[in-house]
């Protein structure tokens, strides 16, 4: 009866207290590697926001090899597409007439 609830509890609680012990060990070194991450491959970066992450909408920018102009990342190999091989949209599908 009363040893056996007791005996319970006291299971209860020492479980509790190493879910608890496990959540701070793994923030502890969640928060570690992003400080090592960060000092190591983000130092210098610019357009960290206040926390020093790097956004993920931030794209590099280039200039291109052709016409000079700056260029996304994201919007390279389509420009230079368009500007050295004088192809593009207009001139990749055929005309209706």
């Amino acid at each position: 009866g009363y040893v056996r609830l007791r005996r319970k509890k006291t299971e209860i609680v020492e479980a509790l207290f190493a879910a608890l012990l496990d959540e701070v060990a793994l923030d502890l070194c969640f928060e570690t590697h992003q400080s090592h991450y960060f000092q190591k491959h983000l130092k210098g970066r610019s357009k960290n926001d206040i926390f020093g992450n790097y956004p993920k909408n931030f794209a590099d920018t280039f200039n291109c090899v052709h016409c000079q102009s700056i260029v996304t990342s994201s919007k390279f190999a389509p420009h230079l597409e368009k500007c050295m091989m004088g192809r593009g949209r207009r001139t990749a599908r055929p005309k209706r007439t």
